[in-house]
């Protein structure tokens, strides 16, 4: 990517992006070991952010790319595993985790002002790019809601 102030990248543009991330900057400060034996994989709550994230800012994304089931209970389940040969398993959100998400998703809907702000299209969410001067590592660095 190039350097600078991007409006509008979508999430999968920026974590598809090979410059190395704030999270990355933060893992390797503790070691270089720490980094390269423990690559950030993403947890369920980044996963619930991600969800939250696409129905806000990606409403589209988060109709095709994000299945919902509430009923199924465990990972462990039949259901959800016939539904993860199928789909991204990242992507699937169950029982607690839909009770999670829908209530936070309404809120936010519900309030005129996060709402006008995130109409400001390409304008509610910045990633940046650069260089390190010191180390000529690409950046990447991105302004979430």
């Amino acid at each position: 990517m190039r350097e600078g102030v991007i409006y509008g990248l979508s999430n999968e543009d920026y974590h598809n992006d090979e410059a190395i991330s704030s999270t990355s900057v933060k893992a390797i400060s503790v070691s270089p070991a720490n980094l390269y034996f423990n690559p950030f994989k993403g947890s369920k709550s980044a996963q619930i952010g991600t969800a939250i994230h696409a129905a806000l800012l990606e409403p589209e994304v988060f109709e095709t790319d994000f299945i919902l089931e509430p009923e199924i209970k465990t990972r462990a389940s039949k259901e959800y595993k016939e539904l993860a040969k199928t789909y991204n398993a990242d992507n699937i959100l169950i029982n607690g985790e839909v009770e999670t998400i829908t209530p936070m998703i309404e809120s936010a809907r519900m309030n005129t002002d996060f709402m006008d702000y995130m109409a400001a299209k390409e304008k509610s969410e910045v990633s940046m790019f650069a260089t390190c001067p010191i180390t000529g590592l690409s950046l990447i660095m991105n302004a979430k809601t």
